[in-house]
């Protein structure tokens, strides 16, 4: 079992870099609080990309260099040698300008949290990415002590994403590290189940063995308890109606749950009563 104090020591050198990058932030939007609108978003759109990169790449390497010290600890049989992302498209960090320029002025809660949940996924696909090139391991989230309901919901699962299951998520682009032009590690569009992140999020991904697991806080029992609470809770009374229906003469079944009401229930209704039991359970 990786334990809980390996992790925590990961995940605070990923916090003072976003502690950092929150500073340069900061400094840089007061360089320019005193001109137009115009002339600030500018200067944003100009700097945001190095900025952002200079952090974004360094978040990368401190997990690639975890990485490999994880698979050390776990004894994996002819290791990789891990990637890092160098850096992102400039149009990677001028969204989120965008976005947090989008009400008519500069928006640092959006800004800020933006910037935070960037350098939180490239971390989280540096893990994850160099995983799925090892091969054989799975992704375990950490959530630090007083996370969120949400996130104390995607840790309950445990490691539930794995090499093989990554292997159908499409990445926004072309892979980017030291082999651009091989099938390296890439960011991600649509983070996978266990792999989203909300805005100044501070859960990390550690990858597993499929014989190990990540020791979590003891905090994280009530989670576990909550989780299995909330499911047993949202399940109860459901039933699952099968529809069948004809395609290009063919038959196709379609399956949605419904609650003792009559009401369709998605996959994406169930979490979010999951997370709004969890939620109110701890208080958050």
């Amino acid at each position: 079992m990786i334990e809980y104090s390996t992790t925590l020591g990961y995940a605070t050198l990923l916090d003072q870099l976003s502690v950092h990058a929150l500073a340069d932030l900061n400094a840089l939007i007061g360089s320019v609080s005193d001109q137009s609108k115009a002339v600030q978003v500018e200067a944003l759109m100009d700097t945001m990309p190095e900025l952002g990169n200079m952090y974004g790449s360094a978040s990368s390497e401190v997990s690639a260099q975890f990485f490999d010290e994880l698979m050390h600890a776990q004894e994996v049989k002819r290791p990789i040698s891990p990637e890092s992302f160098v850096e992102m498209p400039p149009s990677y960090w001028q969204s989120l300008v965008g976005w947090g320029t989008s009400n008519g002025s500069l928006d640092w809660p959006m800004l800020a949290g933006g910037l935070t949940r960037r350098l939180t996924e490239m971390a989280a696909d540096t893990m994850v990415g160099n995983a799925e090139m090892q091969g054989g391991l799975s992704a375990q989230r950490v959530p630090r002590v007083g996370c969120c309901a949400f996130c104390s919901m995607l840790a309950s699962r445990g490691a539930v994403y794995s090499a093989d299951s990554a292997g159908s998520v499409v990445g926004r682009g072309s892979p980017i590290g030291k082999h651009k032009l091989s099938g390296g590690i890439r960011p991600r569009g649509a983070q996978r189940s266990g792999e989203e992140f909300h805005d100044n999020c501070r859960c990390r991904v550690v990858t597993v063995t499929r014989s190990n697991s990540v020791q979590l806080s003891k905090e994280a029992d009530k989670h576990f308890d909550l989780y299995a609470e909330a499911r047993e809770k949202v399940n109860a009374g459901l039933e699952l109606n099968v529809i069948t229906s004809r395609v290009d003469g063919r038959l196709k079944n379609e399956y949605e749950w419904i609650n003792a009401a009559g009401d369709t229930r998605s996959a994406k209704d169930k979490t979010n009563d999951i997370v709004k039991f969890m939620r109110n359970q701890l208080g958050a």
